[in-house]
């Protein structure tokens, strides 16, 4: 019997951890941020950036959490500096590794919909900074909505959530990005997270360790718009 009670107080531990707010990011954008949606792909940064990535991702894999950690205060610096743009492709890559399936697209849609609301980048991060685990049920709609409420996301935040509004534009997105990305890159197959600049891939890793990839992409691209007399010694 007291085996028994054991068991019934972790699956009451576990629910109740599930049930419990998704931590809320400190992260701060202090550059624009639009949504297309159409295809659901949020893009930050100034349009008269030096240096523009396609960053192709999934909220539940964890070498995008990876990523996230070694590289988004980088990111997010060059973005403010004006040098880079991103734009962030959503993906439901692995909607089939939650139980019940459907966390990524679930988590994918509230991201652009915050987006909408001039939210993305603390919902992004708060839900990297907290990745559930591939395999478990990911964040309810409700975690999602009390995130997005937290951030003082509205009733608009609010119906995309529960409409699941930018479902089909996240699924063209991903097809698209099969069609292209992965048919030119990938031999038809696809795999998250997958930077792409000028219609190649950025190599970010070397051998399962990740490596210095930005500040190389960003000084090539300066060279390639900036004269030769005008070019600064290298770094």
């Amino acid at each position: 019997m007291a085996a028994v009670g054991l068991i019934v107080q972790s699956e009451r531990k576990a629910m109740q951890a599930a049930a419990a707010p998704i931590p809320v990011s400190t992260v701060t954008a202090r550059y624009p941020e639009a949504m297309d949606p159409l295809t659901g792909v949020v893009t930050v940064g100034l349009s008269t950036a030096t240096a523009t990535i396609d960053l192709y991702e999934d909220f539940l894999c964890p070498a995008c959490a990876l990523l996230y950690d070694a590289y988004d205060e980088q990111i997010r610096a060059a973005v403010e500096r004006g040098e880079l743009r991103v734009r962030f492709h959503l993906l439901p890559f692995l909607d089939r590794f939650s139980n019940p399936v459907g966390y990524s697209g679930r988590a994918a849609n509230a991201a652009i919909a915050a987006a909408e609301g001039g939210k993305f980048v603390p919902f992004y991060s708060s839900l990297y900074e907290a990745q559930p685990a591939e395999g478990s049920a990911g964040y309810t709609d409700a975690q999602l909505l009390a995130l997005g409420q937290a951030l003082g996301l509205g009733p608009q935040f609010v119906d995309a959530v529960e409409r699941q509004r930018y479902v089909p534009a996240i699924q063209r997105d991903y097809q698209h990005a099969l069609a292209t990305v992965g048919k030119d890159h990938y031999q038809g197959n696809f795999r998250t997270p997958t930077i792409v600049h000028d219609g190649q891939l950025v190599t970010y890793e070397n051998q399962g360790r990740l490596i210095d990839w930005l500040r190389p992409l960003l000084d090539e691209a300066e060279a390639a718009t900036t004269p030769a007399h005008h070019r600064p010694p290298p770094r």
